[in-house]
């Protein structure tokens, strides 16, 4: 088996998404779309020079898996994060033409039950992002499927791919449920307003999600969130086997001051992956 390693890529398009966020379409030429096959949640990792220094980081593929089939292009989809080297780069920089390098799909964050009727998904901010895969090529490739998404955002202004959301709702009526969590922004039903937490999880599934009916959830998002949900869930009663994680940064990471983390970037990532929970440490965002 080949060692991956990176392959210069086209940015066929950037376009812009919610609070500073971008999604970055490239380019797959014909010799290479085998290689840049991938499953819904994997992710890409992309190097550049930034500031002239050699800077690598892993973003989750946004697009349903028939993108690359149909347009030979696949899509990521970067939030700019304060102290962020490449992630402020991307946002502000990265234009179309550009060429970028791109390592060979990877991770592990994606379905493991192929024939499961519903599938449900947790997410906060750009943890969207490998769950936007996931649901758009479930809808999309298994007619009889379902697919619930608990989506956490500060405002609706905030939230990441909302017309692409609402093009999926509109497109697969009464087959995908869109419930969006928001922090900020008042709601006229209290259960939609504040934060994805252990109370919240368990009045969502009190109310709309009996616990008999998910047959696979995804959750991805800040560490404390998907700790949570995942210890609220196994206590509810939806069997560990059933439910997967995707962590995006370390725990402390959120919490460090814009130098503290620039520092802690400095330092490098790391990926470990083992059992049903992926991490995988973008420490810029």
């Amino acid at each position: 088996m080949a060692i991956p390693r990176f392959h210069d890529l086209t940015v066929s398009r950037i376009n812009p998404e919610a609070a500073g966020a971008v999604a970055v379409t490239l380019a797959i030429p014909p010799a290479l779309r085998e290689t840049f096959a991938f499953d819904p949640g994997q992710f890409l990792t992309l190097r550049a020079d930034v500031n002239g220094e050699s800077v690598r980081r892993s973003y989750s593929i946004c697009c349903p898996r028939s993108r690359l089939a149909q347009a030979h292009e696949v899509q990521v989809g970067i939030r700019p994060m304060d102290g962020g080297v490449f992630s402020n780069w991307a946002a502000t920089q990265l234009k179309a033409g550009d060429t970028i390098s791109v390592m060979p799909p990877d991770g592990r964050f994606g379905v493991r039950r192929p024939h499961a009727l519903h599938r449900v998904g947790f997410a906060v901010g750009s943890g969207i992002t490998p769950i936007l895969s996931i649901m758009a090529s479930t809808l999309e490739e298994h007619p009889e499927s379902r697919f619930t998404l608990v989506y956490g955002n500060r405002r609706m202004a905030s939230v990441m791919f909302n017309e692409t959301l609402q093009d999926l709702k509109d497109r697969y009526t009464g087959r995908l449920t869109l419930i969006h969590i928001l922090s900020r922004q008042a709601q006229e039903v209290d259960l939609l307003q504040g934060h994805i937490d252990a109370d919240k999880v368990r009045a969502i599934v009190k109310a709309l999600l009996p616990v008999g009916s998910m047959d696979e959830v995804f959750i991805c998002g800040p560490e404390a969130m998907i700790d949570t949900t995942e210890a609220t869930l196994l206590e509810a009663g939806v069997p560990q086997r059933q439910i997967h994680t995707e962590r995006f940064t370390s725990p402390t990471l959120a919490a460090l001051s814009p130098v503290e983390r620039r520092a802690a970037v400095a330092a490098g990532q790391q990926k470990t992956e083992g059992g049903n929970i992926t991490l995988t440490v973008v420490l810029d965002g």
